[in-house]
């Protein structure tokens, strides 16, 4: 199964139509030179424009610069394929010409090593590398690799979707990505410590690299990706270990990705018998490869997955089969997101075309509509981070010019190839899959057939209509296969007017031709879905929608900061978090035994559940805009509430316990030197390598008085020193023998008792001497003290 051209798919589907012009005329509104300005800066060249872009294109703070460029050049190649409209494709093309040509220009006059085009200096690369850089000529970029990953990924995509539009832009394109790819090759020759390149997030630098190969057939581009490849990890989800619990969820999925492009790359490598007598452990381990990804995906999927399609937690995977604890007790805001789900529909996809599993397609469509098209605004066209799975959120999107998140460039790429996953053509079996249920017109030229599908989503109908496109030409037959979705109540077919039986659960498949007309009828039942923690921790489906709660405006424009430049959803506590059921006898499948499906203005449909004392609208939450809304909800009787009660905590004014060198950290202002980050026991740490230190700023929210700092640390770094300076007070924060001795569990608390006095946020410093490494730091968290 490969994919269609996006050249012949056009979407009426207005709500899809809606969201892809809200995108096109995003990008129009972006400037490619502002965008090129820290690139020729970094070649020692002028800049064509006065200043770059702010936001996380910022030069002068910490950074992701390079990485919004590079999805602007996916997104362009895209929106100019998915268009269909001549005055918008020259527009577009337009821009990406300025910004192909300008990255040519940059590297054709660049002082730096050949090949490398980059907006920062490679002395970002060799700190992460492990190489000593100096304290002064330290660059500002936090993921150099990733910021690449992007870039080298957006020239391939203007290759690949240009080559049949503008063959020169789509010829420099390759020529630029050809020789970046080189540069890698080379640097990686020279890699100190393979280890330490691999602690950082660097995208899907294997993945894009083996796309390269593909495109290349040059050896060398293969042999860069392996070095992006952690075959450790790999093994142990091959042998279906899952130890993602802490690990930084939007890196660890690319990585699954590059280990299936790897899996693919290497029937290019079958016909060249030198290079794998060469590198015999190649065909030895590749199934290694493929059963990592597809043992990934099940444990995403299965034990770390919200009803919407989304996962994570603050960026992160936590503890399997945890999602009420996770939504509930950590900060709700942060769940989900958005760019984990673009990640996880590219493993899908592949994942599909590999194994031709349906559980792939079903997924797709599940988090296509509840957690990609969620994540856009109707009426500015502006994406969110994270999507919030409580009650009493809202939903927060971008600024168009001064944030630039990493889930405002995948959205803008999501948003500009919404027809792609609509179908898949196997050539061998002349068969064509339909796949999401859209209204659409898709041309099969070879067959001089067309397919016009009318989708009633309110009640789930389809037809399709076989065409010639040509009535004068001859047409050629070609099998259609429906995918049977798994929400399906009853599945109604029929085929020019005769009922059709149902031939597995999986597929419907005929052959047709031209003058065919297929109806299908998808019956939406509604259904409940409980976490995995708490069974009465409930969401809904009515079809393929998820369904929230609409409830008030209140403070509808209303976030918090969190990360670096990030602004999060806020929740109002006033609206009630729970359902109170009817019925005596508590089971999930009660809630909806009993419901009215009602027409809506604004809306597919609403419905309200008769088994609840609440008096509660729903509808699809990917509908959800300007209005605070619910999905997951607590269940009680009159008399008893059943959902798990949050444990009796002490509030804390502080709690990090995710050291991810990125958003977790950046949140409370990092700055460090000679420290690292790793995972043990599934906790996150840092640790100060020898004469090494960090430090955080920490807000309390103006609070004033007598805290108490708890460090957690691990027992074995028994007699390991961690100096601790609250505010320049310093002491030695030490595991004594006798502690670790008697504690059962790995880890051990110390307490510091300090005061405050100003408003000002609160400095804590961590640093060792010149002989040793400090002790691990687990976590830090900040509680007031009150004296009764």
């Amino acid at each position: 199964m490969h994919n269609i051209s996006l050249q012949d798919l056009y979407l009426n589907d207005s709500e899809l139509l809606t969201a892809q012009q809200h995108t096109v005329d995003y990008l129009l509104s972006l400037d490619a030179k502002r965008f090129l300005y820290e690139f020729y800066r970094t070649a020692n060249l002028t800049p064509i424009t006065s200043e770059g872009y702010q936001g996380w294109e910022r030069s002068n703070e910490i950074n992701f610069r390079g990485h919004f460029f590079g999805h602007f050049l996916t997104a362009l190649s895209q929106a100019i394929v998915e268009s269909h409209q001549t005055e918008i494709q020259n527009e577009l093309l337009e821009k990406l010409t300025t910004a192909i040509s300008g990255l040519s220009y940059v590297l054709a006059n660049s002082e730096g090593s050949p090949g490398y085009i980059s907006a920062f200096r490679e002395i970002a690369l060799d700190e992460v590398e492990g190489y000593e850089v100096n304290q002064e000529e330290r660059e500002n970029v936090l993921v150099p690799w990733y910021n690449l990953d992007k870039v080298l990924a957006g020239l391939i995509a203007t290759h690949v979707n240009l080559a049949d539009i503008d063959h020169e832009v789509a010829r420099q394109a390759l020529d630029l990505a050809n020789s970046f790819g080189l540069y890698v090759y080379h640097r990686m020759q020279l890699l100190p410590n393979r280890n330490q390149l691999l602690t950082i997030e660097y995208g899907a630098m294997n993945a894009t690299l083996y796309d390269l190969f593909n495109l290349t057939n040059d050896n060398r581009h293969f042999k860069a990706a392996t070095y992006f490849d952690e075959f450790e990890l790999f093994e142990e989800l091959s042998n279906d270990q899952d130890v993602l619990a802490e690990k930084h969820a939007n890196t660890t999925i690319p990585k699954f990705l590059g280990a299936l492009k790897h899996y693919q790359a290497i029937d290019k490598l079958l016909g060249d018998e030198a290079y794998l007598a060469l590198n015999p452990i190649l065909l030895e381990n590749r199934e290694i490869y493929l059963k990592a990804a597809v043992n990934f995906w099940d444990i995403v999927v299965e034990s770390h997955t919200y009803v919407t399609g989304g996962n994570s937690q603050s960026e992160h995977f936590h503890q399997a089969n945890q999602l009420y604890y996770d939504a509930e007790n950590r900060q709700g805001d942060c769940t989900c997101e958005t760019c984990n789900t673009y990640n996880m529909l590219r493993l899908s996809k592949e994942l599909f075309k590999v194994t031709g599993e349906k559980k792939y397609l079903d997924y797709f469509e599940r988090t296509y509509i509840n957690a990609i098209l969620s994540s856009q605004h109707p009426e500015t066209g502006m994406m969110m981070y994270f999507q919030p799975m409580g009650v009493g959120y809202n939903k927060i999107y971008n600024r168009p010019f001064d944030e630039f998140w990493c889930c405002t460039g995948t959205g803008i790429e999501s948003f500009t190839k919404l027809s792609e996953s609509i179908y898949f053509y196997d050539n061998e079996a002349n068969t064509l899959l339909m796949n999401l249920y859209f209204s659409n017109t898709y041309y099969a030229r070879e067959h001089n057939l067309y397919f016009e599908t009318v989708v009633d989503r309110t009640v789930g109908k389809v037809s399709i209509n076989v065409k010639a496109i040509e009535s004068e030409k001859p047409t050629k037959m070609i099998n259609l296969k429906l995918r049977l979705p798994n929400w399906a109540e009853q599945q109604d077919f029929e085929m020019n007017d005769q009922k059709q039986a149902m031939q597995n659960e999986d597929y419907w498949l005929a052959t047709v031709m031209d003058g065919d007309v297929i109806k299908m009828n998808w019956q939406y039942k509604l259904a409940v879905s409980a976490a995995h923690d708490n069974p009465a921790y409930v969401a809904f489906t009515y079809g393929p929608y998820v369904l929230s709660s609409r409830l008030g405006k209140e403070n509808i424009d209303a976030y918090h900061p969190n990360g670096i430049l990030v602004r999060v959803g806020t929740q109002e506590t006033t609206y009630q978090d729970y359902l109170t059921l009817k019925k005596k006898s508590f089971c999930p499948e009660a809630l909806i035994e009993d419901y009215q499906v009602l027409s809506s203005p604004d809306r597919l449909f609403e419905i309200e559940l008769n088994n609840v004392d609440e008096q509660i609208k729903f509808a699809p939450y990917y509908q959800a805009h300007n209005e605070r809304y619910g999905i997951y909800y607590k269940i009680r009787h009159a008399q008893e509430m059943l959902a798990v009660n949050n444990e009796n905590r002490t509030v804390s004014l502080v709690d990090l316990s995710l050291f991810d060198g990125n958003n977790s950290e950046y949140t409370h202002h990092l700055e460090q030197h000679k420290s690292e980050i790793g995972v043990a026991e599934g906790k996150t740490y840092r640790q100060a390598n020898p004469g090494g230190a960090f430090s955080y700023r920490f807000d309390l929210k103006r609070y004033t008085g007598a805290i108490k700092v708890i460090l957690t640390l691990h027992k074995e770094d028994v007699d390991s020193k961690l100096n601790c300076s609250i505010k320049g007070d310093t002491t030695i924060a030490q595991i004594i023998a006798p502690i670790a001795i008697e504690t059962k569990e790995p880890w051990v608390k110390v307490e510091i008792e300090a005061t405050v006095t100003t408003n000002e946020p609160v400095r804590i410093s961590f640093s060792t001497d010149a002989s040793s490494s400090s002790a691990r730091l687990f976590g830090v968290e900040i509680q007031k003290v009150t004296h009764e």
